[in-house]
This record gives structure tokens, sequence and C-alpha cells, in this order.
């Protein structure tokens, strides 16, 4: 019967509950409820259960002590272990300072022989240049410009640096005696700087990078250097095509170019710079003249129209550019630029701006008076002429249009938006008043007044006894309709900017 206790204990899943009840079903063989069932029996598994638990109680703790015993060596052996690791530990740390402050000492020790040496050795080094620079200018002297490094091709940059010393020799040698001798150096530098251009440019065509690099190294000790440079930017600019859409290919150009500069050039900034600045004052600002001019003496409106498109694409590209070549925010290399393109053409954009909204004003009116037959003559704000004619043919709302509201506002609105992007800040109040005033003027005081004095006038001739034309009413609420626009627009395309 133990080991039937011992294996339903050892079981995951043990119950107290479950235990009793197979102990009494296999003592009874499942009788416990029958009449012969024999308590003393039950009883007797109980009791002899009860004393195979204590047995395995007693083995389990000791069983149990001997694990302590051997966790508690275990633990003695590790803490041993652990102290001995760390007094390594501290051992390697100590003997590591040590070397490092050894270390740092000899470091510390060489650097100082290598000044020292450096110093002892640069006297005889430039000893060692200046005889070596002293004994060309005595060829020179003789009259012999091809020797040494000066006779062989394939040593153009050993030539080029001998030269060079040649050069800033002679120009402290102001003596007659050194004449011939400075024309002949002054020569040999200009052939080998030629050389040294034709050995750049040949890179350049090639897309050879890395020898582009090693000859504007070499070249930027000499003094047309910067031609050199500016024949580069040329000759990059003229990757852009004569294509009607010129801004389409400025991004893609810069970001090539962006990317040759940094890997070539020394102080890249300034070139990128210097190359922006001139692809902006001669290709962009050719092309926004070119275009622009074709339309300011024959249709104001699509030179308004293009200078507000063009002068837009520039500020877009501007600060495309500006994040690209990481220029700070608050730089105004863009804006200078932008303004020296535009110059010319945003001197007089606002007297343009106003002529052009006045004509359009008076070609909308005078279209519509003509489509309905009738001459404007008018006299101290109110109508002369027509006091003669039938009431009838006066009182109605055919003097008044939405079409013609509709047009000068959205004309109105379409050269305030202009204004906003081309006027200076300082500026910008005053010209959108001017245009302001142009709308009052035209389309106010000339159409709708005009309206509303025809009909004040018309009805001051009427005899009351007649019966009332009924077609001032539909006058009156079209005439509240078309100030209604008026004040819309005053409220959202006048007053924000202006205030």
């Amino acid at each position: 019967m133990a080991h039937l206790v011992l294996k339903e204990i050892e079981q995951e899943n043990f119950s107290v509950d479950n235990l009793i009840e197979n102990l009494s079903y296999k003592a009874t063989d499942g009788r416990v409820s029958q009449t012969d069932f024999d308590p003393l029996i039950l009883e007797n598994i109980f009791r002899k259960t009860i004393d195979d638990l204590k047995i395995i109680n007693d083995k389990t703790k000791q069983n149990i002590q001997v694990l302590e015993i051997e966790c508690q060596k275990e633990k003695d052996i590790c803490k041993d272990k652990i102290l001995m690791l760390e007094n390594s530990y501290k051992d390697s740390y100590d003997y590591l300072s040590v070397l490092d402050k050894r270390i740092s000492n000899v470091s510390t020790t060489m650097s100082d022989m290598g000044s020292q040496l450096e110093n002892l050795n640069r006297p005889r080094l430039n000893l060692f240049e200046s005889h070596k620079t002293a004994k060309y200018f005595d060829k020179f002297m003789d009259g012999i410009d091809n020797s040494g490094v000066f006779a062989d091709d394939s040593k153009l940059e050993q030539a080029a640096e001998v030269i060079y010393k040649l050069y800033i020799l002679s120009n402290d040698l102001n003596d007659e005696k050194f004449l011939k001798a400075n024309e002949l150096v002054l020569k040999k530098y200009s052939e080998i700087e030629i050389k040294l251009f034709q050995k750049f440019h040949d890179a350049f065509y090639k897309n050879d990078r890395k020898e582009m690099k090693k000859y504007l190294n070499i070249l930027s000790n000499f003094k047309n250097y910067q031609e050199c440079v500016n024949e580069f930017i040329k000759n990059l600019q003229m990757a852009i095509k004569n294509s009607d859409d010129l801004y389409s290919e400025i991004i893609p150009l810069c970001a090539k170019t962006n990317e040759i500069i940094n890997e070539v050039f020394l102080n890249n900034e300034r070139i990128m710079e210097q190359f922006v600045k001139d692809l902006f004052l001669d290709r962009v600002q050719s092309y926004v003249t070119t275009n622009l001019e074709k339309y300011r003496e024959t249709d104001l409106e699509k030179y308004l129209d293009t200078l507000y498109l063009f002068y837009n694409k520039t500020k877009r590209i501007s600060k495309e550019l500006s994040e690209l070549m990481k220029i700070s925010s608050e730089s105004t290399f863009f804006n200078k630029l932008l303004n020296e393109v535009f110059q010319v053409h945003l001197k007089d954009y606002v007297n343009l701006e106003k002529t052009n909204l006045q004509n359009k004003f008076r070609a909308h009116l005078d279209r519509f008076y003509e489509k309905i037959g009738h001459t404007k003559k008018t006299q101290s704000g109110f109508v002369s002429n027509l006091l003669s004619k039938q009431t009838s043919e006066i009182i109605d709302d055919r003097f008044l249009s939405h079409d013609v509201t509709t047009l000068c506002i959205d004309d109105a609105k379409k050269s305030i938006n202009r204004s906003l992007l081309l006027c200076d800040a300082n500026i910008q109040p005053k010209a959108i008043d001017d245009m302001y005033e142009i709308v009052c003027q035209n389309l106010c005081r000339d159409h709708l007044y005009y309206s509303l004095d025809l009909h004040i006038n018309a009805l001051s001739s009427v005899d009351f006894r007649q019966e009332i034309n009924l077609h001032i009413f539909p006058f009156i609420k079209q005439m509240n309709d078309l100030m209604y626009l008026f004040e819309q627009f005053t409220n959202v395309s006048v007053i924000p900017p202006v205030m």
C-alpha cells in the first residue's frame, strides 16, 4: 500500500480527497454502502497509510537535509571562487593602470622625440629644398629651362612644385641681372599652368574625380586657379539644355554638381555657392527675361502671370537648394539671388499691376454696356439723359450684372495674391490699398452705384397715381446679393493682408 500512496503523492495534480477516496475504495472493494461493510478494515487501512506517510516524511526530511548540506558546500566553494576572481580582477586592474601609465609616458616621450627630430630635420629639408631650387634657378640664369623635372612630362607634379617655388623666388629678385632668368621662369610657369589646366580638363571629361582633385590641389597654388574654377562651373552648366522648362533641370543638375564638388574641392561650400550664383544670374535670369519681355508690350495679364509663376518656381527651388547645400535658414544668400534675378521686373511691378487691373475692369464694363445697348452719360454722379425716357425702360435689373461683378472680384483677388508674393513687405499694404481703390471706383461707383443712380432718378419721375413697376424689387435683391459678394471680398482678401 505504501508504494501506491507514494505514487499518488508524486503526481502533479495530487489531491488529499482523491487519495482518501482511492484508499477507501481499494480497502473495501467498493462495498462501503453495503450492509456487511466492516469499518475496522477501513480504520486499519487509514492507520497503516498514516504510518507509511510518516515514514515517507522522515525520509524526505533526511533528503532535504543532505541536499541543504551539499548546497551549502557548493555555496562556500562558489564564494571562495568569487573572492579569488575579485582579487585577481583587482590585481589585473592595478597592473593595467600601471601599464597604461607606462604606455602614456612612452607615447609622450616618442612624441617629444618626434617633434625634436622634426625640428632638427626641418632646417635640413628647407636647406635641401632651397639648394634644389637654387640649382634650378642657376639653370634658368644660364638660359636652360628644360632640365631635370622640366624635361620629363611624366613628372608634371614635381615640375609644378619646383616652378611655383621659382616663381615666388623670382618675384623677390628685382635686379636687372635676374631679368632674363625671371622671364624664363614666368614663361615656364605659364606653360606648366596650361598643362595642369589640360590635365584637369581631361580628367573632367573622363569623370575621373580622383585625378580632378589631384590637379585642383596643385593648381590652387597658381595665380589663375580661379579661372580654372570658373571654366569648371561653366562646363557643368552646359549640361542644361535649352528646353522650354529650365526649372525642371536645375535641381537634378545641382544635386549632381554638389556631389562632384564635395568630392573634388576642399572649399566645397564656397565653390557650390559660386556655381549656384552663376547659374541663377546667368541661365535663370536670361530665361526669365526672355520669356517675360515677349509679353510685356502685347499681353500685360500674361506678363504678370508669368512673372508670378517664375518667381514662385525660383523661390521653391531656392528652398530645395538651401536644404541640399545645408545652408542656414538665417542666411540671406538665396534672398539676394532672388532679388538680383527679378529686380528689373519688380521695380515697376506695382504700377503694371494697377494698370492691368484698371484695364480689365474697364474692358468688362464696356463689354457689358455694349451688350445691353446702353451708353453711359453721367453728370455730378446722377444720370442726366434718362428723365426723358420711359420709366419702364429703366426700372429693371438689366443694368446689374452678376457675371461682371464676379469677374471683377476674381481679377482683384488674383492681383492681390500676386502682390503678396512679389511686393516687398513694406509696400504691400499701400499696393493692396491702391488696388482696392480701383475695385471701389470701377465696380462700386461705375457699376453698382451707377445702376442705383439710374433707378433713383427713374423713381423720382414716376407719377405715383400710375401702377407701380414691380421690377424694382428684383433689382433690390440683386443689388443686395452683389454687395454681399463685395463685402466678402473685402473681409477675406483685403483686410487680413493690410492689417
